[in-house]
């Protein structure tokens, strides 16, 4: 990741999970933005540029899986890993 503080986007719908990623993230250096929504972690890549997404796969209303497509059809170099 390059960057002094490398930013990453929690995209997850169980606040447990996105809240213990973001602060033990966060402690670390790392820029964190979290969403529970898909369409909204499309338009924060789109904005933010982040340098890596964790991408839970059981989202509501549109499922990882798509967000994935979506994102790679518009930015294939984003690195993404799938938390589930």
């Amino acid at each position: 990741m390059i960057g002094k503080n490398p930013k990453i986007l929690i995209v997850d719908d169980e606040p447990d999970v996105t809240v213990s990623l973001q602060t033990f993230l966060g402690r670390r250096g790392f820029m964190v933005t979290t969403t529970s929504s898909g369409k909204d972690a499309l338009a924060i890549i789109r904005s933010s540029r982040p340098d890596l997404v964790l991408l839970d796969f059981t989202l509501p209303e549109m499922d990882g899986r798509d967000v994935l497509r979506a994102l790679r059809a518009g930015d294939p170099d984003t690195k993404v890993i799938v938390i589930t």
